[in-house]
């Protein structure tokens, strides 16, 4: 399949500010997984919040760039500010200094999203992310974290809560260690096919379009480059991305699992999909 990676982007955004206040739910194959026992069960309460952030907020007039962008600022900070709010009464706040000292002691591990450090007493990864994935939205990033939940359960994040980190209220989550050998592309790529996702690939009409017509008139065009996967979907609109082989392990019991996938819910049917060209892999249904 393919499609223009803006497409992907604007539905995400659509699904994510509805102007009616009422967002579509998480796919019932994604919620039942991901909402299992005690952790999961946190990870819904959380989610939850966020409905009530949304509505809180009055939608815009227009529909201009300028005023959508507003918007969606005015839903975020509503949510930052309902689950700093939730955090501090439900004993789930972690003070900066609490979580910088295990930072710091740690190395200051991290890269642009996460800061990072590992607990050898529990033996998993606390993470404080940056939400500069999400647009500055943390139900987005939780609807990650179920998603994760549901996809790659030897991995399953859990939510531990909130702190506040320069100013802004930022998750905080931990994992157990990815123990196992890396994976590689196509390991990856059967594990997903066998989990019903399909690869997306950027459209090239107008370049493949353009080698014909040049092979046509006799010239010898350079070979076309692989067209480039943007990521994978399902049937449900489980969209997920940045899955490669630095993020993804063969685990001991023999699953593939991706320890940190950016990962969202689309709207499928408002997708303008279409088939694969003939240089990319055909899609399987």
């Amino acid at each position: 399949m393919t499609i223009d990676p803006d497409e992907i982007r604007q539905n995400i955004l659509n699904r994510k500010y509805p102007r009616n206040g009422n967002r579509a739910p998480l796919p019932e194959s994604i919620s039942q997984e991901a909402f299992r026992g005690p952790d999961g069960r946190t990870l819904q309460d959380a989610l939850a919040i966020s409905e009530g952030s949304l509505r809180s907020v009055r939608p815009p007039e227009g529909t201009g760039a300028k005023e959508q962008q507003t918007f969606h600022a005015e839903v975020n900070d509503a949510e930052k500010r309902d689950y700093l709010k939730w955090a501090q009464e439900t004993g789930r706040f972690i003070p900066e200094d609490e979580f910088n000292r295990h930072w710091e002691e740690g190395g200051k591990r991290g890269e642009s999203e996460h800061d990072v450090y590992y607990d050898a007493a529990s033996m998993r990864w606390f993470k404080r992310n940056a939400l500069n994935f999400d647009d500055g939205s943390i139900s987005s990033y939780l609807e990650r974290l179920a998603i994760q939940r549901a996809l790659f359960p030897d991995l399953a994040p859990r939510l531990e809560g909130f702190t506040e980190y320069r100013g802004e209220v930022q998750p905080v989550i931990s994992q157990p260690d990815a123990v196992g050998e890396g994976a590689t592309e196509a390991e990856i790529g059967d594990h997903l096919r066998g989990l019903g996702f399909q690869e997306v690939f950027e459209p090239g009409e107008g370049m493949s379009k353009a080698h014909s017509l040049a092979e046509e008139a006799g010239l010898n065009p350079p070979p076309l480059e692989p067209p480039r996967r943007i990521g994978w979907l399902n049937k449900d609109g489980v969209w997920v991305e940045d899955v490669h082989e630095e993020n993804a392990v063969n685990s001991p019991n023999g699953n593939v699992n991706v320890f940190d996938p950016v990962a969202y819910i689309v709207e499928r049917r408002k997708l303008n999909l279409k088939r694969a060209e003939p240089n990319v892999a055909p899609e399987t249904e």
